[in-house]
């Protein structure tokens, strides 16, 4: 095997290698991004487990908002609730206090 062979081999070989570095961090980034998307457990404060409406609301929202939050009064009984819009999970608050409560250590966290 001549010089010329074995340095094209070589190269080829780093090309192979750097490929496979890209493809890695490529696969690292969908992994994480689709880490968002899939369904987990929020939780308040207290530690305790947030309601949801795990259908997807994204319609919903605008065209029969009235029956999405009674659906959301009776799953959670006043309390905030989650609802999913596409990919997204979104905190419904509907009441004075839910504000106050959600802002009040907005500037600490």
């Amino acid at each position: 095997m001549d010089s010329e062979t074995g340095r094209r081999r070589y190269q080829f070989g780093v090309w192979v290698w750097l490929f496979g570095i890209a493809l890695s961090v490529a696969a690292v980034k969908w992994v994480r991004s689709r880490r968002g998307r899939t369904p987990g457990e929020f939780k308040d404060d207290k530690g305790n487990s947030i309601k949801q409406i795990t259908t997807d609301v994204r319609l919903h929202k605008f065209v029969r908002s009235r029956e999405l939050s009674e659906m959301g009064l009776h799953v959670a009984s006043g309390e905030p609730y989650l609802i999913r819009s596409g990919p997204y999970r979104e905190l419904v608050i509907s009441q004075p206090s839910h504000i106050q409560e959600f802002y009040q250590g907005d500037a600490k966290r």
